[in-house]
């Protein structure tokens, strides 16, 4: 037979400890509320209150403000509202609410708030708070002289915090000079709900667009709530630090839109402004040709391009001795140089187009009578060239760094290829050792070995000095032979090393080059941009004078005409 028994909380543990307590002790606190949270300090366990040196920041607010109606968010075993509702006795009419979701917590807090003496200043509210605070709003609506909340104090769970007071706003229990305390902004923590208190009105009508609250999509806050808060540290004799946050709403942002757009409304009635002009009334002479949209396409060809340069460079400057590797790099650079040319052409194109085109617009121009002065024309015209100059520009140089950009990594590989093949002797380690084969210099361990026992069958004799005399000879001569050798691979390798350095020294020259070609389209733009601007410049003085000479020959023809008209009159 077993018994299981549920160890008790120290919540239930301290409800215990409360209904028990002496009949002396009881009579000694009962309707005293400092002498009842006394009992609670003095309790040899830790509850999440607000504590007395904290609850003296709040406390200092509540005398300073005096509230009717003071709610909490979370009440627990009722130490913060026998607390805050002692500042509420003096004034019969105040009122303390404290909101509560355990069952439990909120019978515990019953008992100490009756033991306190102050049933009938606090009302406990059982229930989740996103739920109860509806019903509540329309209780306190059915007092006509209720137009928000005054006092308000906040300390349950870190993540409600920003929702609980999104819905307070929603309700409109924050009105200007609400007072929000807030505890527990430090430890454990609640940043969300300082970072909030401090979004411009425009901030905050983003984050609720941007933000559902999971109390209710009804519930997204009100974007136009001025806040003036502050947070308050506090320092506990073991070193914890913590804080509160104290926050004063102060004012309302007020929506003009409405005002604004009924002022439009009149001010169009009154001066009887005209609707924009439909796509067809507008003037012939605008340009409907497709530059723009190939311009932009074109640049999004350079960003795809950069875009790729960027993914590969890593993989492209590691260099080794795979000749795959190399071969596919290679077949990169030239899909490149490919699209680049492509790119080129394209710009080249669109180029003598706009040439062609600004020619035509010249000619039509420059065939209107001298009458015909359309100084709007000209500077659509005008304007409209100059765009598109500086968009052929741009282009231009982006294509211009892009190919110097990918030029730039390819010599850099190259570099990086010539340094590995300038440290990698295989290949002559490989003639070296086909010489050495042929000159029987090195022989295998197996062949050593062989000779070592066959030496040790074989009666050994004494050699005499003739015999030694060639031994000797022979020796030298392999010796020669193997000096010789190394001196070869010293010029090989000195030879390779010049190759090398004579690589290096044509790349700077041609990069040097590079920079200079580069230069020279550069000062050619500059000096195309200049030259054109002189031919417009000169084009439009041209016009000018033309109309000059047109005037002057209609002035000559009006006054010749007037004179034959005189002579007609004196003959008569």
């Amino acid at each position: 037979m077993s018994s299981t028994t549920t160890e008790k909380s120290k919540e239930q543990k301290f409800h215990e400890y409360i209904l028990n307590l002496p009949q002396d002790k009881v009579d000694t606190i009962k309707g005293k509320p400092l002498e009842v949270l006394k009992v609670i300090d003095d309790y040899g366990e830790h509850f999440m209150d607000i504590g007395r040196q904290k609850g003296e920041l709040i406390t200092k607010e509540i005398r300073e403000k005096k509230p009717k109606v003071m709610i909490e968010l979370g009440g627990y075993l009722g130490y913060s509202a026998v607390l805050f509702a002692n500042e509420l006795i003096q004034d019969p009419e105040a009122k303390y609410y404290s909101f509560e979701v355990n069952p439990e917590f909120a019978k515990i807090a019953t008992d100490v708030i009756r033991l306190a003496g102050l049933s009938k200043k606090i009302e406990i509210i059982v229930g989740k708070a996103a739920y109860t605070l509806v019903d509540f709003k329309e209780r306190l609506n059915k007092n006509a002289s209720f137009k928000a909340l005054d006092f308000i104090f906040i300390d349950h769970w870190k993540d409600l915090y920003v929702p609980d007071l999104r819905e307070l706003e929603s309700l409109n229990f924050i009105a200007p000079g609400t007072v929000i305390t807030a505890d527990n902004i430090l430890s454990p923590g609640a940043p969300e709900y300082a970072k909030y208190l401090r979004l411009s009105p425009e901030e905050k009508k983003l984050y609720n667009e941007n933000n559902p609250n999971p109390n209710g999509d009804e519930f997204l806050g009100r974007w136009n709530i001025l806040y003036d808060t502050k947070t308050v540290k506090v320092e506990y004799p073991n070193g914890r630090v913590d804080a509160v946050e104290i926050t004063k709403c102060t004012d309302y942002l007020s929506d003009l839109t409405p005002i604004f757009n009924q002022c439009v409304d009149i001010v169009q009635s009154e001066t009887n402004v005209k609707k924009p002009s439909h796509p067809k009334e507008q003037p012939l002479y605008l340009i409907k040709d497709t530059f723009n949209k190939e311009c932009v396409e074109f640049y999004q060809i350079l960003t795809n391009l950069s875009q790729f340069i960027n993914e590969i460079k890593a993989e492209y400057l590691v260099v080794s001795d795979n000749a795959a590797n190399s071969t596919s790099k290679d077949k990169v650079d030239e899909e490149f140089n490919t699209r680049v040319q492509q790119c080129f052409k394209k710009l080249a194109a669109l180029e003598a187009y706009e040439t062609k085109r600004q020619q035509m617009v010249q000619a039509t121009l420059s065939k209107r009578w001298f009458f015909q002065d359309d100084s709007e024309q000209d500077i659509y015209f005008e304007t409209e060239a100059g765009h598109r100059h500086q968009v052929l520009r741009f282009l231009m140089e982006s294509l211009v760094n892009l190919s110097k950009t990918y030029e730039k990594m390819q010599r850099k590989r190259i570099q990086r290829e010539k340094q590995l093949n300038s440290l990698n002797f295989q290949n002559i380690n490989d003639e070296l050792e086909k010489d050495l084969d042929n000159s029987k210099i090195f022989t295998s361990l197996d062949q050593i070995q062989r000779d070592i026992e066959m030496e040790e069958e074989t009666p050994h004799f004494e050699m005499s000095d003739e015999q030694i005399q060639e031994l000797e000879s022979e020796n030298k001569e392999l010796l020669n032979l193997k000096t010789t050798q190394l001196n070869q691979v010293d010029i090989i390798q000195q030879s390779i090393l010049d190759i090398v350095n004579t690589q290096n020294e044509l790349s700077f020259k041609l990069q040097e080059q590079g920079d200079q070609i580069n230069n020279l389209m550069d000062t050619h733009s500059q000096v195309e941009l200049e030259v054109r601007e002189g031919n417009r410049t000169l084009n439009k003085a041209t016009r000018k004078n033309k109309r000059g000479a047109n005037y002057l020959v209609t002035i000559c023809i009006v006054l010749g005409c007037l004179l034959v008209i005189i002579d007609f009159l004196k003959f008569i």
